[in-house]
């Protein structure tokens, strides 16, 4: 399941609130470790948003990262857009554009 001290990071709950783990097969990896990722935390405490931001912006300029694009739309239509994405009517990212 996992390298020997190796990490499982579990991040967003939108599927479900639960979640199975095998736990003797976990457990016997030795030095495994379950991390629950939750972004506003990470954002405190490990680094500020603006460098992260920063970082994949020039990724993006430098053609070294495409980011999977599904939807293009005016902000005025976010209750929409949001509502598709809860319901996973596309995957990839929301772009919204403000006018």
């Amino acid at each position: 399941m996992l390298q020997p001290g190796g990490t499982c990071v579990t991040f967003g709950v939108s599927d479900s609130s639960t979640a199975t783990v095998e736990s003797r097969e976990f457990f016997g990896t030795g030095g495994a470790r379950l991390y629950g990722l939750t972004l506003f935390h990470e954002l405190m405490s490990v680094e500020r948003a603006s460098i992260g931001l920063g970082l994949l912006a020039e990724l993006i300029a430098a053609g070294k990262l495409k980011p999977q694009i599904a939807v293009e739309a005016s902000w005025s239509e976010i209750g929409t857009i949001a509502r598709r994405l809860i319901d996973r009517e596309f995957t990839g990212k929301a772009v919204l554009h403000i006018e």
